[in-house]
């Protein structure tokens, strides 16, 4: 019987008999564990009875190995069989009695044998203890559990198999293992479906125990109380996700299972590394489909991911921008963990772009986060800055959004490796969208219409950022694409909207359909400082409450806008011709019923 079985007959033997009877038939401290008297029977035992039970039926128990092979023929013989005597009655109605008590009572010497082999407590001796007394109190909370084919069962049995090549070293607490277990079981051992492939989980629960091991060496005593109160936290869900991750990824596993072992250790070392000093800003949901992202990573692209001081920098630098001064006025805590996963789903399936095989340290998403909060910094817009207008959920969508440009695009809107960003043309572009709407945004833009607002200027200026933007300085009022924007805004808050016409939902179409057009028409643009774009938006506007003021709404206006600027640049049309303005928007109105 090896190891792995003996201990879950030990498991199994402490349920049957019960914590009390099973503590005292394994006593460490005392020489002869299994000859205690662990409780009086009604009557007496005599010497007599004793020798011909142990001459007999219990013979075995007195054979050479057996525990009382050595006892002589007096009151320690009785006491031995008070104690086979105690061990039947607990096994209960339905067993043999003293035949039963018997086999267990040899099963366990076995066990003790087993772990005595060891040497005087030795690492293993202690970890095999452990295992043993969460598995007797999860199965006696959990009798269903401990059936042969029980999912709890096999936990179990993964753990031993698991752990079997960890080094543990002399004197080590047990904590960690009693924890990992305990978490493995409150995660898996109800759940047939992940733990239906043991080599798998045995993998997974080898690793995990491994890394947050490593995770907990060197620390002080008060930095280990920290962490460990962390570990605690997030351990069941980090086991919950690594089993569907192994379950569903079979490229894990094509090094053989040393490898996936050592992908599934690196992984959660670099998340725990990675946010280390910024653990209370992750929930457990958080780190659980952290821990699945970066495993799938692993197994699609070993090269670059199962470097863990790569995947560890990935999410280190991430948070590191999120967190710093200038960025946390922009994101929340609650922001951080959606953002940091994202940042990694976004490298894991960009890393042809997103990553240099040459120098896999250069973060691109990192750069991505720092230009996101230049940006968007508080002092561009006024005192309602445009970071009041989001929700929670709004910056992460942008967030998104940015990441997925930044994926196809990188070296466009961040530059080289070192750039300001500042200096970026992802920074430019939301510093002039965030500037260009002056001093009260919320009159322009609401949270969502902002998010469209500057998806569909990211897309535009990134197809003409040599000409929109300004990389030389880093004041965004200095680009092109601020003074159009400047000029479209201005106009849309002027007196001129007598019907109001121009909300949040129409400034952001016209803006959409003004921007394309610009862009392909600067010269005449911006040789008058964007003053056609701002009166074609008067032009209109004054439209809609004069003669074609039944002819004008909400829904036609910003196609009219780009009607009359597309005339102007074409130089079919002066704005200052009033009649021929009527004329053309007319035409328009007409074309587009």
């Amino acid at each position: 019987m090896g190891e792995v079985e003996l201990a879950l007959f030990a498991i199994q033997a402490g349920v049957k008999i019960g914590r009390k009877i099973y503590d005292a038939l394994v006593d460490e401290t005392v020489e002869a564990p299994l000859l205690l008297p662990i409780g009086e029977l009604a009557g007496s035992i005599t010497l007599a009875r004793a020798i011909e039970f142990f001459d007999g039926e219990g013979k075995a128990l007195r054979a050479a190995g057996g525990p009382y092979h050595d006892l002589p023929a007096g009151p320690a013989l009785v006491q031995a069989y008070f104690t086979v005597a105690r061990v039947g009655e607990a096994l209960g109605p339905n067993s043999r009695g003293t035949s039963d008590a018997v086999e267990v009572i040899q099963n366990l010497n076995a066990f003790e044998q087993h772990k005595k082999g060891f040497g005087p407590h030795s690492p293993w001796q202690r970890i095999l203890g452990t295992v043993v007394e969460v598995g007797i109190d999860y199965f006696v909370a959990n009798p269903q559990a401990l059936g042969k084919d029980s999912s709890g069962r096999h936990v179990v049995e993964a753990f031993l198999v698991g752990i079997g090549d960890v080094d543990f070293a002399e004197g080590e607490p047990t904590d960690l293992v009693r924890d990992t277990l305990m978490a493995a079981l409150k995660a898996l051992g109800d759940n047939a479906a992940l733990v239906s492939n043991d080599k798998r989980i045995n993998v997974l629960l080898g690793g995990v125990t491994s890394a947050l091991r490593q995770d907990l060496k060197g620390l002080s005593l008060g930095e280990l109380a920290r962490r460990d109160q962390l570990l605690q936290r997030i351990t069941a869900s980090i086991i919950r996700a690594g089993a569907g991750a192994v379950a569903n990824n079979p490229d894990l596993f094509i090094g053989g299972d040393g490898k996936a072992k050592e992908a599934v250790r690196s992984t959660l070392s670099a998340i725990l590394g990675g946010i280390r000093d910024s653990e209370d800003l992750f929930s457990n949901d958080a780190l659980e489909r952290l821990f699945s992202i970066t495993l799938t990573a692993v197994g699609q692209n070993s090269t670059l991911f199962s470097n863990d001081k790569f995947v560890q920098a990935i999410i280190k630098n991430t948070v590191t921008e999120l967190t710093r001064v200038d960025a946390r006025k922009l994101f929340s805590g609650a922001t951080v963990e959606a953002i940091t996963r994202d940042a990694l789903e976004t490298v894991a399936e960009n890393s042809e772009t997103l990553i240099d095989p040459t120098d896999p340290q250069h973060q691109f998403i990192a750069s991505a986060v720092a230009a996101l909060a230049q940006g968007l910094a508080s002092d561009l817009a006024g005192p309602d800055s445009v970071k009041d207008l989001f929700s929670t959920t709004q910056l992460v969508h942008l967030t998104q959004i940015v990441f997925r440009e930044v994926a196809k695009n990188p070296e466009h809107l961040l530059g080289g490796k070192g750039a300001d960003p500042r200096r970026t043309a992802l920074a430019q572009i939301l510093g002039s969208v965030a500037s260009a709407l002056g001093a009260e945004p919320s009159k322009l833009v609401n949270g969502q219409t902002l998010v469209e607002l500057i998806e569909s200027t990211l897309r535009v200026a990134l197809k003409n950022r040599d000409k929109l933007l300004n990389l030389a300085s880093s004041d965004p009022e200095t680009n092109a694409l601020f003074t159009v924007l400047a000029a479209l805004a201005d106009a849309a808050l002027s007196a001129g909207d007598v019907r109001k016409l121009m909300d949040r939902d129409v400034f952001l179409a016209t803006a959409q359909r003004v921007l394309p057009l610009v862009s392909a028409n600067l010269d005449a643009v911006l040789g008058g400082d964007a003053q056609l774009v701002k009166g074609a938006v008067l032009a209109a506007l004054q439209l809609s409450s004069g003669t074609l003021q039944n002819r004008i709404n909400g829904e036609n206006l910003p196609s009219l806008i780009e009607g009359l600027l597309r005339s102007v640049l074409q130089q079919q049309l002066s704005l200052t011709d009033a009649p021929a303005v009527a004329n053309a928007a007319d035409q328009l109105l007409r074309l587009a019923a």
